[in-house]
């Protein structure tokens, strides 16, 4: 692996919208490319413009933590704005605690910041060296002002598959392990079981045995998702690994991805697994997506709204029901200088009415009781 410093001119990323996987409205890369060089890493899709050979080449972000306190915190005020939700490190085009970090620290010194101005992080990872800096996230755990909570990715639970498809990262069995002594120091976390790979990672076994070790480390969640191929480098590195170690299953992957613009896989494909891991989450007694208690007080007004909406309409779909408030979610979240609630639908406004006036909704921690009460 090779590693070149670069300057950075932004870092932070703002969305448009809090996104409620993560419940978060901002995230960032410390790094471009990525060592765990995961076969099916979505950061190699020419759309993220990462220079060099993705998965051996990481730009590293030199700068980084400088250009992000200018960000933080604008000129003329000497303390960053009240934070609404959690800002994502990691993720996207390179791992934040990816093997260049050991020598950097990039990571260690953007958590330093993050503490000392108040700013809530949400670490996605598939490295154990976020305990090193385990000091610094138990003190954010615990600071109500603050919070913190670290999720590992894992695309199943076998360590011989993340061996030919996650071929840079520690295996699942060592994030699971880091999990749980995180969780010992009172740093809450979970597991993104995504993607999960198809004909691989991707049956009811091996979904079933991802939950049950994600449970047993103390996952806090798992958030479930399938995997996305768009053409080009992304798509034709990950068949290249498949013909090497699975070479049967790649004409099956030529009907199932036919060249969605987005990458997306074909038929009721999603909607299949997605139903099979609701049925499953629930057996294990695994919340599907962050609970409110580990965001509670640093996600409010319409952002928590648009967060308990579309966390509510993800469970109503696990357990195979229709559900329109995800776009109700989506239509709060595009009101502007409108009464919260006035342009969505009248079961949607009276949960917005709900929230506003309880913090939470009946519906939403009914569903969040099943989940983790089990079937």
């Amino acid at each position: 692996m090779t590693a070149r410093k670069i300057q950075a001119k932004s870092v932070l990323r703002r969305f448009r919208r809090i996104d409620s996987w993560f419940v978060a409205k901002s995230g960032l890369n410390l790094y471009q490319g990525c060592a765990h060089d995961c076969a099916y890493c979505d950061g190699r899709a020419e759309k993220y413009r990462v220079e060099g050979e993705f998965g051996s080449e990481v730009a590293v972000k030199a700068n980084a933590v400088e250009v992000l306190r200018r960000e933080l915190v604008p000129k003329r005020k000497t303390t960053a704005p009240r934070w609404s939700g959690f800002v994502v490190l990691g993720g996207g085009v390179g791992d934040s605690y990816q093997p260049a970090e050991v020598s950097c620290g990039i990571a260690r010194r953007t958590l330093e910041l993050f503490e000392e101005l108040g700013v809530p992080v949400h670490v996605l990872t598939k490295s154990t060296l976020v305990l090193r800096d385990a000091d610094i996230l138990e003190r954010m755990a615990g600071d109500g002002r603050t919070r913190a909570i670290v999720s590992f990715s894992i695309s199943s639970a076998d360590d011989a598959t993340s061996s030919v498809f996650e071929p840079g990262a520690p295996p699942p069995s060592q994030r699971l392990k880091a999990l749980a002594a995180l969780a010992k120091r009172g740093i809450p976390g979970g597991v993104f079981l995504m993607p999960v790979i198809p004909h691989v990672s991707d049956s009811r076994e091996a979904v079933d045995a991802a939950l049950a070790a994600a449970r047993d480390a103390g996952a806090r969640y798992v958030v479930f998702g399938g995997m996305t191929l768009k053409e080009g480098r992304q798509k034709d590195h990950f068949l290249s690994v498949l013909s090497g170690a699975r070479p049967q299953l790649a004409p099956r992957y030529l009907e199932l991805y036919p060249g969605d613009p987005w990458g997306g896989a074909g038929g009721d494909y999603y909607a299949r697994i997605t139903r099979m891991f609701g049925e499953l989450a629930r057996e294990r007694r695994v919340p599907p997506r962050i609970p409110r208690e580990l965001f509670e007080g640093i996600v409010s007004g319409t952002d928590l709204a648009v967060t308990l909406l579309d966390q509510t309409h993800a469970m109503l779909e696990l357990e195979g029901k229709r559900s329109r408030l995800g776009y109700a979610a989506f239509q709060l979240s595009r009101e502007k200088g409108a009464p919260a609630g006035s342009g969505i639908d009248p079961q949607a406004a009276a949960m917005v009415e709900e929230i506003r006036r309880t913090g939470t909704a009946l519906l939403y921690e009914e569903l969040l009781s099943r989940f983790s009460r089990g079937a």
